[in-house]
């Protein structure tokens, strides 16, 4: 039996889907390429999906159907599509792995304001709740999940703290 994870990420990028595991490693030799181009030597197969075709739970449950993968891997915000596909559309039963990378709340605040920031505080806190896994690179995310009741692995790898402080620095690009 193949062990296959369907990857969801929500970049438009289509290189996501179309390059080869190798390829797209070659191209941006970290974070999940990495991973993946180390787990298909040990007998994964990955099948990803970008934005374009995971844009809504239908068309991702249509994917964990056909694909009947070993696991859900998802990231960003699209991370609440696997789960309502597999409570709505199909029977795939499978475990759902949230990756938590970013702090979602404030990314939205800081561009569209306060009723945006509002609405990503509820659905990130959806997709955490709702994953059967999370894995963070964040203590801070770490502490939030468990504030809310829900166990997180954390891969030390990236930001910790949510500031964002625009005079922290001193100079400003113009043009």
């Amino acid at each position: 039996m193949t062990k296959t994870i369907l990857y969801l990420v929500s970049t438009r990028d289509k290189r996501i889907q179309l390059a080869k595991t190798d390829d797209y490693y070659n191209e941006f030799p970290w974070g999940h390429a990495a991973v993946f181009h180390n787990l298909e030597p040990l007998g994964w197969q990955v099948n990803r999906l970008g934005l374009h075709d995971a844009w809504s739970p239908l068309a991702v449950a249509r994917r964990m159907k056909n694909d009947a993968p070993t696991l859900v891997l998802t990231n960003s915000v699209i991370g609440l599509h696997p789960v309502i596909a597999r409570r709505l559309f199909c029977r795939w039963r499978g475990p759902i792995v949230a990756t938590w990378d970013d702090f979602y709340e404030v990314i939205w605040l800081a561009n569209w304001g306060w009723l945006a920031g509002r609405f990503m505080r509820w659905f990130e806190k959806q997709i955490i709740m709702r994953s059967d896994f999370v894995i963070t690179i964040s203590y801070h995310n770490q502490r939030r999940a468990e504030a809310w009741g829900k166990k997180t692995w954390y891969i030390p790898n990236g930001c910790d703290e949510p500031v964002y402080d625009i005079n922290a620095c001193p100079f400003r690009l113009s043009g």
